[in-house]
């Protein structure tokens, strides 16, 4: 530095090392101290919150609860009784939406209003019998994993 004072300029010539050594100054020592042991506090509780949420997994979502089948002679009640059938827009209404429950086990009425002829596949095997597949997999809210688990159904 003083070979460039000594010269008559202006400006103090500083090369890369009295840069590095102006940056370390400013940063003071209890900064540096805090930032290091906020980012091992956090580590901590990342690493724990993770250990929690996987040991209470299995008080969340281990117990199905499955409802008891539905005899065949109820659901030929319904038929009898018009409830079921194409009997009306209402009883092929109803026809319909118990089979798409029934057959691809949809959750309740979730998403069921933006089903549309575009959500089934329609195809043939190979003894041309035909049969319905839906058009997308379903996402499932059953889905376990940790806190970083990022694994798309």
């Amino acid at each position: 530095m003083a070979a460039s004072e000594a010269a008559g300029s202006r400006f103090v010539r500083v090369d890369e090392e009295d840069i590095n050594q102006i940056i370390e100054d400013t940063i003071l020592k209890s900064t540096k101290r805090e930032t290091s042991w906020s980012i091992a506090i956090f580590r901590d509780s990342k690493q724990i919150l993770e250990c929690e949420a996987k040991e209470n997994q299995g008080m969340w979502f281990s117990k199905v609860k499955h409802h008891s089948i539905i005899p065949p002679e109820d659901i030929q009640k319904c038929y009898e009784s018009g409830i079921f059938g194409d009997y009306s827009p209402l009883s092929l209404l109803r026809v319909n939406w118990f089979n798409i429950n029934l057959y691809f086990c949809r959750r309740g009425r979730e998403n069921q209003r933006k089903l549309s002829k575009n959500s089934f596949i329609f195809k043939t095997d190979a003894n041309i019998v035909g049969y319905v597949e839906m058009a997308e997999e379903e996402k499932t809210k059953n889905h376990r994993g940790g806190l970083s688990d990022n694994f798309n159904f």
